[in-house]
C-alpha cells in the first residue's frame, strides 16, 4: 500500500504511479483525471461529495443544487478497462460503511490476484 499527495508531484510523476497501480482511492474532480492512466484491470474507487452538486447560474455563478457531485461520471463510467466504484463521501465516519469500503478493496484484491494467475 502507498499513499500520495499528487498535488505534490509532477505529471510524469503521477502518471508513472498510476500506470503502476492496482487500486486507486481518490475524491471526484481534478485529482481524479489521473486515474484514466491506470493499468487494463485495475480499479479506481471515486468518493463524492453528496451534496455538492451545483450547476451554471447567472452571471457565471454556480448555483447549489443540494444533489451529488459524481464529478467525472461520464468519463469513469465509459472506461472499460477498470473496475469503477462510486461511494459518498460523508457516508465514511459510519463503521457500517467503513466495512463496506474494506470488503470492497479485499474483493478487489481477490480478483486482481485471480487475473494474475
Amino acid at each position: 500500500v502507498e499513499s500520495y499527495e499528487f498535488k505534490y508531484l509532477s505529471l510524469k510523476d503521477q502518471v508513472a504511479i498510476a500506470s503502476e497501480a492496482a487500486i486507486f482511492i481518490t475524491v471526484c474532480g481534478g485529482g481524479a483525471v489521473t486515474g484514466m492512466f491506470l493499468p487494463a484491470g485495475a480499479s479506481v474507487i471515486l468518493f463524492y461529495h453528496e451534496r455538492g452538486g451545483v450547476r451554471g447560474g447567472r452571471h457565471g455563478r454556480n448555483e447549489p443544487t443540494n444533489t451529488p457531485a459524481m464529478l467525472d461520471w461520464d468519463l469513469f463510467n465509459s472506461i472499460t478497462h477498470l473496475s469503477v466504484h462510486w461511494l459518498p463521501k460523508t457516508k465514511m465516519n459510519e463503521i457500517e460503511e467503513q466495512m463496506a469500503f474494506i470488503s470492497l478493496i479485499r474483493y478487489e484484491l481477490k480478483l486482481i490476484e485471480s487475473r494474475a494467475r
